[in-house]
């Protein structure tokens, strides 16, 4: 890695292009058979030599050779051409008029290029032209300023026109709403265009669509037609009338409370909507309890329970009628605990008083002034959500009771892929993005293993561990891999070399920040620890005035402790952990270990860099670099 400059563009070794020797071999594999049999058998193989094999010409600088081919259009090999070039060589292809499209996307070269001198052969391949019209394509290749130019014509295919129409019916006896597919075959089998039109001469009656389904609408005949080219099949479709017979009846409601006296209109829904007869019979089978009328009125008479039934033709539906005493009136609700002080996570049960004790309805309604504080079930079970304060509200008729409560913020602590707790973290207050708590130890940190953390790819969810004074080295493999390939644990120790700048086959800006810069939300992708995230450029910024001198720890590591202006025991150390950069490999040996450091935000600098922070005995500053490096990542709390 070139620290001043780190995305300069690579530079390449130039070519000479002086001279362009170009000898070709036009082989033109044309579909002849009886033709080329005749032709090889009247002729020496020296003399065919001569026709399909030309002698090395050395072509000045205005000097052009035009090469035709007219190929039939199922083939898929055009020419193989051969030449010697003393320097690299291009191609390009054209459309022939009529065609317009600058690069025809039916031929390609194989290959289409060479950096050097040398012999070459170079295949032309065609796609199948399935079109009914002739292409045409312009071969050329240069070197320098020499250039031979091919012309290639490829054939339509034959037009076969359709001959028959042939329907899976000729007629059909449909009831109204019914669906039927029809088929249509088309004759001969070869038909170049056996595309089918279908149509309805009666589409109220019955309408077809584009796939031969037939629903019939309402009574009558029609006449479905199937055209292909100029050919067409018919069938005859009558449709009848459908009766429809109620399949469901539901009272609404199914289920009803009144007093001795209380009377209550039931309502009815019966399916389908379109039924043919929807007369609704209703009876009780306790009318000394529950009377109802002919409309489905309801009147409480005594005590008890009964049934009503709604019935229309052989389908019924019910609604269960309980009829109680007089209503009783809740007169006062108390819960047992008037106040609540809560750590976050925690469950606390209440549990309420109604009175008088017999008290018709002693239903309670459990609710919370602000659930995102404190949540409650209806069983009273209060759950401690978020800092803050609200009111548990206990609810019994037209009587209440409350219970404030008061949430306390639970300490998050930053626990590690291999279980191990750290502690809840360090507060760093910044006078631009307010109180920020950073993890006490580097991402992937391992007492044993990983003194200094892994080093991440930007972008990349798994660290790689490194020999050296770490335990494990790495796979080194080649860059360019898909985003699953990547954050794949199967490749969690595999370090990817970059494909240009990015590990990536094509860069994703949001691979750890899914929001902004001020609201940065966590990917699935982040490799930090649940309720923790890679830092924002800002956040690894705003702590750069929180620095001391540049010292030495108590494990042997040099860096950089960083503490808070207003309470000196919030501190943290940042190692100089080194880098692994994809200018030397060394085996999977990182730099610079213990004169630098660099720590990646989330932030995106262009498709190839992201922003990061690098330390050195010298300073500590913001930059960026190439994503495919790997370097360290300091996780802070959402």
């Amino acid at each position: 890695m070139q620290r001043g400059d780190p995305f300069g563009p690579p530079s390449f070794a130039s070519q000479s292009q002086n001279k362009f020797v170009l000898n070709y071999k036009l082989i033109i594999m044309r579909n002849f058979r009886l033709f080329l049999a005749v032709f090889l058998a009247a002729c020496t193989f020296a003399s065919c030599q001569e026709e399909i094999i030309k002698d090395a010409i050395v072509l000045d600088s205005s000097s052009s050779d035009d090469l035709i081919q007219v190929l039939e259009s199922g083939e898929t090999r055009g020419s193989s051409i051969t030449f010697t070039t003393s320097g690299a060589w291009t191609s390009e292809i054209k459309s022939v008029a009529p065609r317009t499209k600058a690069s025809p996307d039916w031929i390609s070269l194989k290959p289409d290029h060479g950096n050097a001198a040398g012999d070459y052969t170079v295949d032309v391949v065609l796609s199948e032209n399935e079109t009914y019209s002739d292409r045409a394509a312009e071969i050329i290749i240069k070197s320098g300023d020499k250039s031979i130019t091919m012309d290639i014509t490829q054939k339509a295919s034959p037009f076969v026109p359709v001959t028959a129409v042939k329907l899976s019916a000729s007629s059909l006896a449909l009831t109204e709403g019914d669906v039927a597919r029809l088929t249509a075959t088309v004759e001969p089998a070869d038909a170049t265009d056996k595309t089918v039109v279908w149509s309805s001469d009666s589409p109220e009656i019955a309408e077809v669509d584009q796939e031969g389904n037939v629903t019939a609408k309402s009574e009558g005949e029609a006449v479905i037609t199937a055209v292909s080219g100029d050919v067409s099949g018919t069938c005859t479709v009558v449709v009848s009338k459908r009766i429809i017979p109620v399949t469901s009846v539901t009272v609404i409601p199914e289920y009803v409370e009144l007093t001795e006296g209380d009377s209550k209109a039931l309502m009815v829904r019966i399916q389908p909507s379109d039924a043919t007869d929807k007369t609704v019979v209703w009876s009780s089978d306790a009318p000394e309890i529950v009377e109802v009328s002919d409309g489905g009125r309801i009147t409480a008479m005594s005590e008890g329970t009964a049934v009503v039934t709604a019935s229309s033709g052989d389908v019924s539906g019910t609604c269960t009628v309980v009829v109680s005493k007089p209503y009783i009136p809740v007169s006062s609700v108390k819960i047992n605990l008037p106040s609540l002080e809560l750590t976050q996570g925690e469950v606390v049960s209440l549990t309420v008083t109604v009175e008088p004790a017999n008290a018709t309805d002693k239903t309670v309604v459990w609710r919370s002034d602000d659930s995102d504080v404190a949540s409650v079930d209806q069983e009273g079970n209060v759950t401690a959500v978020s800092q803050g304060n609200t009111v548990i509200t206990a609810e019994c008729g037209d009587m209440s009771a409350t219970c404030v409560v008061t949430v306390f913020p639970a300490e998050l602590h930053y626990v590690d892929e291999y279980g191990i707790d750290h502690g809840p973290g360090i507060l760093i207050s910044t006078y631009s993005y307010g109180d920020i708590v950073w993890a006490p130890v580097n991402c992937g940190y391992h007492a044993t293993d990983y003194k200094y953390g892994k080093l991440y790819q930007w972008g990349r969810k798994y660290g790689q561990g490194y020999d050296g004074s770490d335990a494990i080295a790495p796979v080194i493999a080649e860059g360019g891999v898909t985003l699953a390939e990547g954050q794949d644990p199967d490749n969690a120790n595999t370090y990817f070399k970059g494909a240009g700048n990015d590990w990536l086959g094509e860069s994703d800006d949001k691979l750890w920040n899914s929001g902004t810069e001020d609201a940065p939300v966590k990917t699935e992708n982040d490799p930090c620890p649940d309720g923790w995230r890679v830092p924002t450029y800002n956040e690894l910024k705003s702590i750069q005035s929180r620095k001391s001198s540049w010292t030495t720890n108590d494990e042997g590591q040099n860096g950089y402790w960083f503490t808070d202006s207003n309470d000196p025991s919030q501190t943290f150390f940042m190692p100089a952990a080194g880098l692994i950069s994809g200018a030397s490999w060394k085996a999977g040996k990182p730099d610079d270990r213990g004169s630098d450091g660099y720590y990646w935000s989330s932030k995106p600098y262009n498709n190839g860099a992201a922003n990061m922070q690098s330390i050195s005995k010298y300073s500590v500053s913001g930059s960026s670099s190439y994503r495919c490096y790997g370097y360290s990542v300091r996780c802070v709390k959402e």
